[in-house]
């Protein structure tokens, strides 16, 4: 079984790693690797103090966020392929392409259909955030550490992220 004191290596080395994830070409990698150690970190917490219900909110946090975020891409990307069609690959978007040519429908289409998709992964991520608000509550009172209370209170501003694993490490430092 898990203890406090692997949760709280992994979540620090998690934490670290999700900070370094704007490095070029190797950061997407690394926050990757970062948010997954958080997870199996938030897992042995959940295990240690026998609250399966810590885990199963943050999971589904994580499954609404990329659901939220496969939709929100899927509807953008369809509008502005349908938008755009292909004829930039047959050269009618060339030297003689003129914006007034457009329809008026099809601009209000398209504005519509990316207003549609951004509102759809704002919801997903909205509700994931609250899943991910519920688990850090949690931990916060069955571990009696304030600052898990506190990671999720500026979700409207920042989405999902909740820079939970910045909040972890700090946790985990003192």
């Amino acid at each position: 079984m898990a203890t406090l004191a692997q949760a709280k290596t992994l979540g620090g080395i998690g934490s670290i790693l999700v900070v370094l994830s704007f490095i070029p070409y190797a950061g997407p990698v690394l926050g990757i690797v970062g948010f997954v150690l958080t997870l199996i970190a938030v897992k042995y917490i959940s295990d240690s103090i026998d609250d399966k219900s810590i885990f199963n909110n943050m999971i589904v946090a994580v499954i609404l966020g990329i659901i939220g975020l496969a939709i929100g891409a899927l509807v953008v990307f369809a509008s502005i392929f349908r938008f755009i069609g292909l004829g930039f690959l047959s050269g009618e978007f060339g030297p003689s392409f003129q914006p007034s040519e457009l329809p008026p429908g099809d601009i209000i289409g398209f504005i519509a259909a990316l207003a549609i998709g951004l509102v759809l992964f704002w919801i997903f991520f909205l509700i994931s955030a609250i899943f991910l608000r519920r688990s850090y509550n949690s931990i916060a009172a069955r571990l009696n550490v304030g600052m898990f209370r506190t990671s999720c209170l500026d979700i409207p501003d920042r989405g999902s992220t909740c820079h939970h694993t910045g909040r972890i490490h700090t946790y985990f430092r003192s």
